[in-house]
């Protein structure tokens, strides 16, 4: 509330040009984030919360013009991603989003990863996950997919927070019975949503793409379905995409045969770097007093076991 679009003008603002509605938008929109991971944990703040910014849709971020971006330069402030690439080439695309992306011929994996540079390969083809380094390389780094051209330009933007994303969140949240509301048009709204984001505006793809079987809405197993393509629009995206897998639990994935973890058990969170024990230890075991161990096994206060979906 204390962003005011009178009275003064803002310079030096990078995401959004000056623009203080926009920054208003984004405001509201973390609120949403926000609320939305409350839900296992405090269902009727969540629902109270979303409710009042379905009431005020246009309070929140609301086409795909108003996404919270950042537009990387030239060197030295060009996109980091594509500066590792300069000197490593060793990062590929999961074989859990390719495999999925090729079964669901998802017009987006064109843009999402690159054919193999063995050219005797001609279909896109994913990394096996927790492989160590001797069996990644016997698979042949040339074999599979690099991530997209999309993502390795200089100026590829790093992108905070979509429309899509909200338009996801007011679908779980119809499906919940939250809000007064289409779950489905949601859904669908929010996949068009992210093809667009990434360039994909053809309707006749769009359409052919959002009426096969395996992406129709899914109301009973609304989890599922959201899961998924929330999953695959957050590309780019790791931290939220990680946070949302813990909260809803969906997509399945399953750990990789290197994984030095216990039988099915994949990371949950990030340790405490040595520093925060060795300059903040009263604090840091107060933390640990309440969220568990210091574990990447811990789950989190949102990460609730057991859901009842």
């Amino acid at each position: 509330q204390l962003l005011s679009t009178t009275g003064g003008t803002v310079e030096g603002d990078l995401i959004y040009g000056n623009d203080i509605t926009r920054w208003k938008q984004l405001a509201h929109s973390l609120r949403l984030r926000i609320a939305l991971e409350l839900a296992d944990r405090d269902e009727d703040t969540a629902r109270r919360v979303i409710a009042s910014l379905w009431d005020n849709r246009n309070s929140v971020i609301d086409s795909n013009d108003a996404i919270a971006r950042f537009v990387f330069t030239s060197s030295p402030q060009w996109n980091p991603w594509a500066s590792a690439f300069n000197s490593r080439d060793d990062q590929r695309v999961s074989k859990t989003l390719i495999d999925k992306l090729n079964e669901w011929n998802d017009p987006r994996i064109g843009i999402l990863a690159q054919l193999p540079q063995d050219e005797g390969v001609k279909n896109y083809v994913g990394a096996a996950n927790s492989l160590s380094a001797d069996a990644a390389n016997n698979q042949g780094f040339n074999k599979v997919s690099r991530p997209g051209t999309y993502f390795l330009k200089d100026s590829s933007p790093a992108v905070f927070y979509t429309y899509a994303e909200v338009l996801f969140i007011f679908a779980e949240s119809a499906a919940r019975g939250w809000i007064t509301a289409d779950a489905e048009t949601l859904y669908r709204e929010a996949i068009t949503a992210s093809l667009n984001q990434f360039g994909i505006i053809v309707n006749r793809i769009i359409d052919s793409y959002l009426q096969q079987e395996a992406i129709r809405f899914d109301a009973a197993h609304w989890y599922e379905s959201i899961g998924w393509q929330k999953w695959i629009a957050y590309y780019g995206q790791g931290p939220d995409a990680f946070t949302d897998w813990r909260r809803l639990g969906y997509p399945q994935l399953i750990p990789g045969p290197d994984s030095v973890l216990g039988s099915g058990e994949l990371p949950r969170r990030f340790f405490y770097p040595v520093t925060e024990q060795s300059l903040n230890g009263k604090q840091y075991q107060i933390a640990i007093s309440h969220q568990g161990a210091d574990e990447i096994t811990t789950r989190l206060w949102f990460d609730v076991a057991n859901k009842e979906r």
